[in-house]
């Protein structure tokens, strides 16, 4: 910006004799001084301009403190209660999953629900070893005595599909001895031989877990 500079002393001219051809002011002067105040104002700032731009100094602070208020973009910690859009049932993407979109799925997916029971069946894929659980030795099983369809010594195949458990008792009178033996599957898993003392019986037991489709000597099942 430039100040205005005069170029011309017009009151020294006052102090000038009369026909002092420098007491006579000129066109000239005139112009270079008009010049000069033209050139100072053009190259000065507007005050309004500069008016409307102070108040937008003051408008851009307000804004950044309103911004400063503000949850920023990257995991922001939100603070009363904050809202979102309800996304469709059956919705599977990364979208915030509000509490009623959680209480619809809930709905959609349960039997239905009435007063503080529940009524409906739920469908569950059990797969792996809790899908043997109700094979288990015991489930859904109880002993039955076969005596009457076994035979001493006789091979027995385990055809029921499941593991069953045996067991096999006998008796001797006084005079005897008794030798009890079960064999699974080829190999000797339970034996028991009594002699018993005089003027007593004996009583021996073997008791074994036969695998579906392996052979043994049963007496008693439990299957």
């Amino acid at each position: 910006m430039t100040d205005y500079v005069k170029s011309t002393n017009f009151t020294s001219k006052d102090s000038l004799p009369s026909g002092n051809a420098l007491k006579i002011i000129k066109g000239t002067e005139f112009d270079v001084e008009f010049n000069n105040i033209a050139t100072a104002v053009g190259t000065k700032a507007d005050s309004a301009a500069v008016t409307s731009s102070l108040a937008l100094k003051a408008d851009t602070t307000t804004v950044n403190t309103a911004l400063d208020l503000k949850a920023p973009l990257a995991s922001p910690a939100l603070t009363g209660t904050p809202t979102a859009p309800t996304a469709a049932v059956n919705t599977n993407t990364t979208q915030v999953a509000t509490t009623a979109f959680v209480v619809t799925q809930i709905a959609d997916d349960a039997p239905t629900k009435t007063g503080t029971g529940a009524s409906g069946t739920w469908a569950i894929d059990i797969s792996g070893n809790a899908a043997t659980a109700s094979n288990a030795i015991g489930v859904s099983q109880t002993w039955q005595v076969v005596t009457g369809s076994r035979v001493l010594g006789t091979t027995y195949t385990n055809s029921t599909g499941r593991s069953i458990q045996v067991s096999v008792t006998g008796t001797c009178n006084p005079s005897g001895s008794i030798d009890a033996q079960l064999t699974v599957g080829g190999v000797l898993v339970g034996r028991q031989y009594q002699v018993p003392p005089g003027g007593f019986s004996a009583v021996a037991t073997v008791s074994a877990i036969v695998p579906a489709g392996a052979a043994s000597y049963i007496w008693q099942e439990l299957r």
